[in-house]
């Protein structure tokens, strides 16, 4: 209804596609803070900062070997406080958690239009686990599920989880 009290002629539509993770805020502020929980079980805020492009580019141009490609976009946004651990870091969270991290710094490194291919990937991968698997055998989605993101750096994908439940 409009303020008139006639029927607004405009179609009311609903986006069908769940809100992102790494939400427009998020990238306007620069930043994202998520909960990590550590493998002796502390958990712990963390912030995580979008690197500008110029910085994204110098560090990612010194890249030598495709395996260091997520530990080196995770370093961009985690700042000096972690990084001198280096990807030992990440070894210390659960396995969720770790994922959780990678992929919310891809998200901010790289934009939506990674974050969007990420879940698809996610929900391709999980239709197709749940429709080849037998019916007696246990989810496959019960764990991290591995994704592909193409183009995101010097290889052409690279296969990291992600998490189940990134609340």
């Amino acid at each position: 209804m409009t303020s008139t009290g006639t029927q607004d002629p405009r179609p009311q539509t609903q986006d069908p596609s769940p809100p992102l993770f790494v939400s427009i805020d998020d990238h306007l502020a620069g930043f994202k803070i998520i909960e990590v929980e550590y493998r002796a079980g502390a958990v712990q805020e963390l912030k995580l900062t979008a690197p500008t492009r110029r910085a994204t580019r110098a560090r990612l141009n010194t890249i030598k070997d495709a395996e260091a490609f997520p530990w080196e976009v995770v370093a961009l946004c985690l700042g000096e406080q972690f990084t001198h651990e280096g990807e030992h870091f990440l070894d210390q969270l659960t396995p969720d958690s770790a994922a959780l991290v990678e992929v919310t710094a891809f998200a901010l490194t790289f934009g939506a239009g990674v974050q969007k291919k990420i879940e698809a990937a996610t929900l391709a991968k999980l239709t197709a686990s749940a429709s080849s698997a037998p019916s007696n055998a246990s989810s496959q989605a019960d764990g991290p599920v591995p994704i592909l993101i193409h183009g995101a750096g010097p290889s052409s994908s690279s296969a990291r989880p992600l998490p189940k439940n990134p609340s």
